[in-house]
């Protein structure tokens, strides 16, 4: 313990020691308090400055000076294909899992400004009515998939009446 003091005594020495040999000459130090308690500090040195005003043009020769670029603007258009090339042939289940394809990746993260949400983009409340769990606890859940699977179903046989026309009111129109 002893020697961790001096250790620290001989540090602290050293350091103060660096402090005042690298320190700076002369400090800008306040000068006493004025009338009103305010300190006077010693005036800014204005040594080599010019009292003379330039215009832009001149100050711009004397430093570099690059006008600033036109931030490009990017405007995103999607334009959906009026058709989309599909098998005539597929199954219940591979029309299912197109769909899932197209809304979402298969992601049961996916989000589309968080109001749709999960594999088939249902927004929180169908959750809610269809499988009686909320989007949040599905992902709280191992079968996260299954149970947005669910859902995604239960919605499509309430609004389309099965998979075959939600598929194709997808094909048709981009969404279902």
């Amino acid at each position: 313990m002893k020697r961790i003091i001096i250790a620290t005594a001989i540090l602290i020495v050293i350091l103060v020691s660096l402090c005042l040999i690298f320190a700076p000459k002369q400090l800008a130090t306040p000068q006493p308090l004025d009338s009103i308690g305010r300190y006077n500090w010693p005036p800014l040195s204005t040594a080599g400055l010019s009292d003379r005003l330039i215009d832009k043009e001149e100050a711009k020769s004397l430093i570099e000076y690059n006008e600033p670029a036109e931030e490009p603007v990017y405007t995103y258009v999607y334009e959906r294909p009026s058709s989309y090339e599909v098998s005539p042939d597929l199954t219940t289940e591979e029309k299912l899992q197109w769909i899932i394809d197209h809304e979402s990746g298969g992601d049961i993260y996916a989000n589309n400004g968080n109001h749709y949400l999960g594999i088939g983009q249902l927004q929180d409340h169908h959750y809610l009515s269809f499988i009686n769990m909320s989007y949040q606890d599905t992902l709280n859940q191992a079968n996260a998939y299954e149970l947005q699977k669910q859902a995604m179903l239960a919605y499509i046989y309430a609004r389309y009446g099965s998979v075959d026309a939600a598929f194709s009111h997808w094909v048709n129109f981009g969404f279902y």
